[in-house]
């Protein structure tokens, strides 16, 4: 599950974020949309992100990188063992 996929009312609270990794870009900026919120995110140095560097392929294979979908078309779907 992703982290902003998350469902509790965060509106009017006083939020900590502590981490800059993955979680913290999921989910900071839907967090900073909402109403009343006051929130401070803790980090020890700032994050690297990379650009998109498998848009060029996906153009060239006649896809559209701004489909999240098209790029799941190459994978097999996942199957869970619990």
């Amino acid at each position: 599950m992703l982290t902003d996929a998350f469902r509790y009312d965060f509106s009017n609270k006083r939020i900590g974020v502590i981490g800059n990794g993955s979680s913290a870009i999921q989910i900071v900026p839907s967090l900073q949309k909402l109403s009343g919120v006051d929130m401070k995110v803790f980090m020890r140095s700032r994050t690297w992100i990379s650009g998109s560097f498998g848009d060029p392929a996906m153009v060239e294979l006649g896809l559209d990188p701004s489909v999240p979908e098209c790029a799941l078309s190459f994978f097999p779907p996942l199957t869970f063992r619990y």
